[in-house]
């Protein structure tokens, strides 16, 4: 609504109009609402979307963002083994998803207008006033819609921090990199499934899925958001190699991590003799992030002991292999002879294909195949009796200003 007013003395333009809002509308661009791969909101957008913030949402599949929110689905589809880039009308409906779901938590009336035709055929919805009380809002509650609009940033940025693991001694650098990426899951949503695994599923599992799948995360959860590996390989006089990576949350979600070298040795598979972790991100600097523990549990475990050979243990190309040495080597038992095709005894009651001996070669070849295994086995406990496990050297933890 608008009041004109006469002018005063005072008054150069004459007329002083004051206006009173009515009602407030949302335009929201479904590839533009999600921050990141793991379609999961930017910050700050739902509580724009959210009463007290606004009266009606309308959300169109596409609008200024979409260049960037293409490329960085894009980026995170080409990596190998990856999920891919959602299409508009997919992201269309887990940002509406996102936002009514919002919007009950805060249980508020919100008009919410999804897509260009329903907007088209109904105009009206996206801009008829849903507040009962159109009245200026006061300063106290000016303020509430403005620190539920915007979290206070000290808060935020008191949660940020850095946290750095210097370790040393036998470190399996395969299982660093798997705990390094596996530790990006903490405090996220799983990504969404892609239309094969979401057609696998069983009635129950796909409701499961439906109802988990915008369940609230604990904000107290850490959450990585960059991750950095330094790790020296050899020493003692040896020759040393330095193994480096650096992980944010699209890159660590890739199905295989990269090889090392241009002769494609895979260096991750490697022992390290002292390595340096460095993550940093939001409540990291807490007991739920026990970076420690997690270094010390990727010690080298050394050769793992290999299990005793039995005659049902054979391969189909081990056991072809002794019946050919079993028929050029061993004579035939007394009562039996070879009529070209199969073994025959003498009284014509058994005929087989196998030779009269094979469980004999067959129980011969286990006995010697247990041997060298036995050996083996000796030597690796020696080599895990020889390994020094994993120490702490130095542990910091600094919190962002």
């Amino acid at each position: 609504s608008a009041r004109t007013s006469p002018p005063t003395d005072g008054d150069a333009g004459g007329v002083v109009v004051r206006m009173r809002l009515g009602a407030v509308t949302a335009c929201v661009a479904a590839d533009g609402f999600f921050a990141d791969a793991e379609r999961r909101p930017a910050r700050g957008a739902l509580a724009q979307v959210t009463p007290p913030a606004c009266d009606n949402v309308v959300l169109l599949p596409t609008g200024a963002a979409s260049r960037g929110a293409a490329l960085s689905f894009s980026s995170f589809s080409s990596a190998p083994g990856a999920v891919p880039a959602p299409t508009s009308q997919e992201l269309l409906e887990d940002a509406g998803a996102w936002i009514r779901a919002a919007i009950r938590a805060r249980g508020g009336d919100v008009n919410v207008t999804v897509g260009a035709r329903r907007l088209l055929s109904s105009p009206l919805a996206a801009a008829t006033a849903t507040k009962k009380n159109l009245a200026p809002p006061s300063g106290a509650a000016l303020a509430a819609t403005s620190s539920f609009a915007a979290p206070p940033t000290s808060d935020s940025r008191r949660n940020l921090a850095r946290r750095r693991v210097v370790a040393e001694g036998d470190v399996d650098l395969r299982a660093v990199v798997s705990c390094v990426r596996g530790m990006f899951a903490l405090g996220r949503r799983a990504r969404p499934k892609s239309p094969e695994e979401l057609r696998r599923l069983t009635p129950d599992e796909r409701l499961a899925y439906d109802l988990t799948r915008f369940a609230e995360v604990d904000p107290a959860s850490p959450v990585v958001a960059h991750a950095e590996i330094a790790a020296t390989i050899g020493g003692d006089g040896d020759a040393t190699t330095t193994f480096r990576r650096v992980y944010n949350f699209t890159a660590a979600a890739r199905g295989e991590d990269v090889v090392d070298g241009e002769d494609g040795t895979d260096a991750a598979g490697a022992v390290a003799t002292r390595v340096e972790i460095t993550v940093s991100g939001c409540n990291v600097a807490g007991e739920g992030l026990n970076l420690a523990e997690r270094v010390r549990a990727c010690a080298h475990r050394g050769p793992p002991p290999r299990p005793l050979r039995t005659a049902a243990s054979l391969r189909e190309e081990e056991l072809a292999a002794v019946a050919r040495r079993c028929k050029d080597q061993a004579d035939l038992p007394t009562g039996w002879y070879y009529d070209g095709a199969v073994y025959v005894s003498y009284d014509g009651l058994r005929r087989t294909s196998a030779h009269p001996r094979m469980d004999e070669y067959v129980g011969a070849t286990v006995e010697e195949m247990n041997g060298a295994i036995k050996e083996w086995n000796a030597r690796a406990e020696e080599a895990r009796n020889a390994l020094r496990g994993v120490t702490i050297t130095a542990e910091e933890v600094r919190a962002y200003a």
